[in-house]
């Protein structure tokens, strides 16, 4: 059903941007009504009263791998800790009953869903997990959800607020990958790029996505494969290695990007080092602060979708940072905290925007009028409906170095 309505392709040259993070889409125009789930609940008071709003998350925060993103709990209840101290969102305090986890599995992760539902949660937050099987729950429930929006689960819906808006929409071809900092970083270089990426659904869509618009970019892309296990890390990486190695003409490509969970970029990245690779190794997973004094990633880059923990002259961040000073002290401040938080902020700044007449239809038809997310300095506005679609733009590059991690592009 979906597979026929988003036709389009989007090419976005620099003089159709606006300041400060916004964005239109030129000769697109995307209205709720096209999308999935609808915004009327069957019990639209549900999860409201006069003195609170009650939410639930649902984390990936154990399983079989180490792409665990329990820390996406805590940076979410540290953001809901400061608003209830100040008396709430238009008199209402968040009742936040915690995060289920769904394992990573499909199935507990449907089950996981519909407890909530049976908790009759007004909204989902934090939403962060790489299983996309939670949509029909929610969309049949018309759940609002807010999270990091990393899979196919964030697309078409009226109901997914994804914080990167739909980045793996498998019905749309578009040039929102946030390539640019890529670009900058191949610069001086033959311009050649080496991807490789777990073996599912999401990463293949993700992968298709990247091939297209480094190309587009003017980047040659020598090796793209979705090869790698999510479920078991790879134990001898030697022979992808090889691959990667001699993929640009029998010679190393100028970089290598990594989109696949910890466990795989550790042994893959360690293995490049071994091997002798001297370009540039990008990943997804390395901003951490307990690796500032890993020997392995040293001299690495990682891509990141919003200002890192370091931009302490951007407001969002000083104020996230306070944030988990005061309510979180002991919080690893890594990419899934800083998702956590960011979801919830942006459920907060929704709450405002609807007012104290407050239903589950009534935050559902406002959010999709039109209504813009922005936190400027820190990440790229959010628009709806315009981002059930497309992707949030802006993106960035963070480089460990000596055991500290700054800004690369």
């Amino acid at each position: 059903a979906r597979a026929g309505r988003f036709a389009l392709s989007l090419e976005v040259a620099p003089d159709e941007l606006t300041e400060g993070g916004t964005w239109e889409a030129p000769g697109i125009e995307i209205s709720a009504d096209d999308l999935e789930c609808g915004t009327t609940a069957e019990n639209p008071e549900r999860g409201v009263t006069a003195d609170s709003v009650r939410v639930g998350g649902l984390v990936t925060m154990s399983g079989p791998t180490t792409a665990l993103y329990g820390d996406t709990d805590a940076g979410a209840r540290a953001r809901f800790d400061r608003a209830n101290a100040e008396g709430g969102v238009h008199g209402r305090t968040i009742d936040f009953i915690g995060a289920e986890d769904d394992g990573l599995e499909p199935s507990r992760q449907v089950d996981a869903a519909r407890r909530l539902v049976e908790e009759e949660v007004f909204a989902v937050v934090p939403v962060q997990t790489t299983v996309p099987a939670w949509t029909d729950v929610l969309c049949e429930a018309v759940v609002p959800a807010f999270g990091w929006g990393t899979t196919p689960a964030w697309c078409n819906t009226t109901i997914g607020f994804g914080i990167t808006g739909c980045q793996s929409n498998s019905v749309l071809t578009y040039n929102s990958s946030g390539i640019g900092p890529f670009v900058e970083l191949l610069e001086g270089t033959d311009n050649t790029v080496a991807i490789i990426g777990v073996d599912n659904e999401n990463a293949q869509l993700g992968m298709a996505g990247f091939v297209e618009t480094f190309e587009r970019s003017g980047v040659e892309v020598v090796y793209a494969e979705n090869i790698l296990s999510a479920q078991e890390p790879i134990v001898d990486p030697s022979p992808v290695v090889n691959e990667i190695m001699t993929s640009n003409d029998g010679g190393p490509p100028a970089m290598v990007y990594q989109v696949i969970d910890f466990a795989n970029t550790s042994a893959i990245t360690q293995g490049l080092v071994a091997a002798g690779y001297e370009g540039k190794l990008v990943n997804a997973v390395g901003y951490d602060p307990r690796l500032a004094g890993f020997e392995g990633f040293q001299g690495s880059f990682t891509t990141l979708q919003w200002a890192p923990y370091e931009s302490t002259d951007v407001d969002f961040v000083e104020q996230m940072n306070a944030d988990f000073d005061e309510y979180a002290p002991e919080l690893n401040r890594g990419l899934p905290a800083a998702a956590g938080y960011i979801a919830a902020d942006m459920f907060l700044t929704a709450l405002e925007e609807v007012g104290p007449d407050l239903t589950v239809d009534s935050f559902l038809e406002t959010l999709n009028g039109g209504w813009v997310y922005s936190t400027p300095g820190f990440r790229g506005d959010a628009k709806f409906p315009e981002n059930h679609v497309l992707g949030v733009p802006c993106s960035g590059v963070v480089q460990l170095q000596d055991g500290e991690f700054s800004a690369a592009t």
